[in-house]
């Protein structure tokens, strides 16, 4: 097991390569710097590798999730919002890795303005996402050559996850979708 001073060391730079190299990579990727405003059935990933530790962060409007960007008002929004943050909370049934590699789930968060004090902040009329980070490790990190997404049958509603990545092999962008769900490194 890792030193927990390492992992925040190995944490802290893998976002800031994230911050630093990816947008130049989509915009030499896609000939755009950024996805522009919020956009639904667009889901974003980002991706960092290095050694064993696999960092995702995901950034949806929550219609691609729950299909509302509201407040629950009624129980049965409040259920479909915590069913769907479940979901989100379970990174290796979204997120499967080469086999070969034996990346398990270490840490996830998600967020979102619609649960707590802060959904009161944003209004009724306000556009709300859903954000999530996950992080992995991976005891055969040589092995890890692609990842399936489950996040399309998960949430039908989102149509295209636009990635950007960065590994050990370079960095890139791609477009996913639910017919082309699989991202190799």
């Amino acid at each position: 097991m890792p030193h927990p001073e390492h992992s925040a060391r190995a944490t802290a730079a893998l976002a800031l390569a994230l911050a630093l190299i990816l947008p130049a990579a989509v915009a030499a990727q896609t000939g755009r710097s950024s996805l522009g405003p919020h956009a639904h059935g667009l889901t974003r990933l980002d991706l960092a590798v290095e050694g064993g530790v696999v960092l995702i962060g995901l950034e949806s409007p929550a219609a691609n999730i729950v299909g509302f960007e509201h407040a629950p008002a009624s129980a049965e929004e409040g259920a479909a919002l915590d069913a769907a943050l479940a979901t989100l909370k379970d990174g290796g049934r979204l997120f499967r890795f080469s086999a070969e590699a034996g990346c398990r789930l270490v840490e996830a968060v998600v967020e979102t303005p619609l649960v707590g004090e802060v959904r009161e902040a944003a209004g009724a009329e306000a556009h709300a996402d859903i954000d999530a980070e996950y992080r992995f490790e991976c005891a055969e990190p040589d092995r890890l050559v692609q990842m399936e997404l489950g996040l399309f049958k998960a949430f039908p509603a989102t149509l295209s996850l636009q990635v950007q990545f960065v590994g050990p092999k370079g960095q890139g962008a791609a477009e996913l979708t639910a017919a082309s769900r699989v991202l190799g490194f």
